[in-house]
């Protein structure tokens, strides 16, 4: 690939790099900032915590002899002095959690400067606006990073430090790192739901994401049958939270018991596009943040419904997780659209098909394919017209 700098500040902070003796860094890991092999040639680590979840057990294991032959860990705690300029570039890894957005925004120099050499930033519990950060916690690579953080404990932090230490330092290269040890309750939730798409993305991230059932038991329901849903609710009366979504007048009768019973257990319970006619409703949508959880449901998709289970954790339990603001779900750019199943978006005929048989496929009906070459969005109008017939 051929490079050509316009922005003659960026090619004066990696000249300067350069000219300075610090690690240098290659065109490729510019290109890629995200490939872990490019290790640095420091092994400090640097965390600023603007909460003390994790500081003690962060300086305890820290300080472990095993931690300490390989990585020289420094920690800025809530209650330290924290500069306004702060220099990164002596740092391989900088975590930077629950810190103010105007603090962070004042390190900006600092940070873009160390990044041209190799310094990789992680952040937690930031602001959404704080761009910056090089490590996607969701991904495989990194996701037990946030596993042992949520955590807790001496033995999370030093399996912590020692998987980021291999990740972005190379360190502990022939060691196979212990699975997260689980220490935090875990918040019990449950989902009736008359959306086939926010139950299928919901159960998705339940098998895929162990961050998720790390912290959250969830059980997910149509409410297709109401006594099934009655039935479920009566074997499950220890929920913390129940959240219903387009549930009928005649389907809510059938269970409406059990959920004032749940009520009066404690439970809370919130209703979206849901009448509450029998007053089982605990939650106010009304009011900042929880008028924030229509928006997760609505706007559907992978991304938005696992946030909506940090959602509930953080704001309804006061789990400790993070959580991103509902978001328009992406769409690839390949696949089969049917109105009734988006956002999700069949990779395959067979895929398609399979969902159809469970959602109304008349073998005697017509097929009808419109194939678009640009956003499905511009026939949104047109294909629930059509569907009607085929």
């Amino acid at each position: 690939m051929s490079w050509r700098f316009t922005d003659l500040s960026l090619l004066s902070l990696l000249l300067t790099a350069l000219l300075v003796g610090a690690p240098s860094v290659s065109l490729a890991q510019l290109d890629d900032p995200t490939a872990e092999n490019n290790f640095t040639e420091t092994n400090k680590f640097l965390f600023v915590l603007g909460t003390d979840f994790n500081e003690l057990s962060l300086r305890n294991a820290a300080s472990d002899p095993s931690i300490t032959s390989e990585l020289n860990v420094a920690v800025f705690a809530r209650n330290d002095t924290l500069l306004d300029e702060i220099n990164f570039s002596d740092y391989a890894v900088v975590f930077i959690e629950s810190t103010d957005e105007a603090l962070v925004n004042g390190w900006n120099a600092s940070i873009n400067e160390s990044k041209l050499v190799g310094v990789r930033f992680i952040g937690y519990n930031l602001s959404a606006n704080i761009t910056f950060l090089d490590v996607d916690l969701s991904s495989a690579n990194y996701t037990n990073i946030e596993r042992y953080w949520v955590q807790g404990g001496e033995a999370n932090m030093e399996n912590m430090l020692r998987l980021t230490g291999q990740k972005f330092c190379g360190l502990w290269s022939d060691e196979m790192v212990d699975e997260p040890e689980l220490l935090r309750p875990k918040v019990n939730i449950t989902f009736i739901a008359n959306l086939p798409t926010n139950v299928y993305y919901l159960n998705k991230v339940i098998s895929e994401r162990s961050i998720i059932t790390d912290l959250f038991d969830v059980t997910v329901m149509d409410c297709m049958d109401g006594e099934k849903v009655a039935a479920k609710l009566a074997n499950i009366s220890d929920q913390d939270v129940i959240m219903l979504y387009m549930v009928g007048y005649i389907e809510l009768s059938k269970f409406k018991d059990a959920l004032l019973d749940s009520k009066a257990n404690g439970t809370k319970i919130g209703l979206s596009s849901v009448s509450d006619v029998y007053g089982v409703g605990t939650i106010d949508f009304s009011r900042p943040p929880y008028n924030e959880i229509d928006s997760y449901i609505y706007k559907d998709g992978y991304a938005n419904m696992e946030n909506f289970l940090r959602f509930i954790g953080a704001e309804l339990e006061d789990a400790y997780i993070e959580y991103s603001p509902a978001a328009d779900p992406e769409i690839p750019d390949h696949g089969i659209y049917h109105p009734d199943a988006f956002p999700r978006i069949f990779k395959d005929i067979t895929e398609y098909l399979d969902w159809y048989a469970a959602n109304g496929f008349n073998e005697s009906a017509p097929t009808i394919g419109i194939i678009a070459t640009n956003n499905i969005g511009n026939y949104s109008a047109t294909f629930p017209r059509y569907s009607n017939y085929a």
